[in-house]
């Protein structure tokens, strides 16, 4: 779903609208779409990869003050939002599919529901935001597959930075 500047989503499962970059906004949307064919195993997956890895809580603390900064500065206070219910749309519906969460489970979902947010909020903001910081708030989705496809491919201008080529 594709919607003009000044009108409000609307959400669907997995869709994002922006006013802004509309390679920024592809990218958006894909993440979206691909979180919401993610199984539940596949969320916590990646909460057990943010829980475990607590060194980087610092630098992903920076990374997400830069990135809102980022939203507030260039005005894209309303494709955030999108963004941002797209991936708790996408959230809803996986923990709807787990039968029963264990109180670690739970933790590891909402783990991985923040890292969601993040890397689809940091895709919105493009070249908005450094590489560096990029690679914190997304890194947490690369190359996972956990039952669904892997991960949508880091944009292009992203590997060329960062000297990834795949």
């Amino acid at each position: 779903m594709s919607l003009g500047t000044n009108t409000l989503c609307l959400s669907t499962p997995g869709r994002v609208v922006a006013g802004v970059d509309p390679p920024s906004v592809a990218q958006a949307n894909d993440f979206t779409d691909w979180l919401a064919e993610l199984p539940p195993a596949a969320w916590l997956e990646v909460g057990r990869s943010i829980v475990g890895d607590r060194p980087q809580g610092a630098a992903r603390d920076t990374a997400w003050t830069a990135l809102q900064a980022a939203v507030a500065d260039e005005d894209l206070r309303i494709a955030a939002w999108c963004v941002r219910d797209a991936v708790d749309t996408s959230a809803f519906l996986a923990s709807r599919a787990a039968r029963r969460w264990s109180n670690v489970e739970r933790r590891l979902f909402a783990a991985a529901h923040r890292a969601a947010e993040s890397a689809a909020l940091a895709l919105l903001a493009g070249s908005l935001l450094p590489v560096d910081y990029f690679m914190i708030l997304y890194g947490p989705f690369t190359n996972r597959v956990g039952g669904a496809r892997a991960s949508p491919s880091m944009p292009a201008q992203r590997r060329v930075a960062t000297g990834r080529t795949g």
